[in-house]
């Protein structure tokens, strides 16, 4: 036995047990990474979406109505 009371020829198993640990400890480490990313593109969307609702109520509360020049769905031509 060794000092550390593992017994001999033990040492060479200990690169075996590392590369185990690390194949357990891998997927786990890969799957919270990407669940980061995208909890934070998420975020990222929502965000968008809330300042594009925002800016549309700003709008709406400042115009009864969108002029003509500033209306991109106008079924009128710009000559009638």
């Amino acid at each position: 036995m060794l000092c550390d009371g593992r017994p001999r020829g033990s040492a060479a198993t200990s690169g075996g047990n590392a590369a185990i640990e690390f194949a357990v400890i891998v997927p786990v480490m890969l799957t919270m990474f990407f669940g980061v990313v995208e909890f934070s593109s998420a975020v990222a969307v929502k965000r968008k979406i809330s300042m594009a609702a925002e800016e549309l109520a700003d709008l709406a509360a400042r115009y009864k109505e969108v002029p003509d020049t500033e209306s991109t769905t106008s079924s009128r031509s710009p000559g009638r």
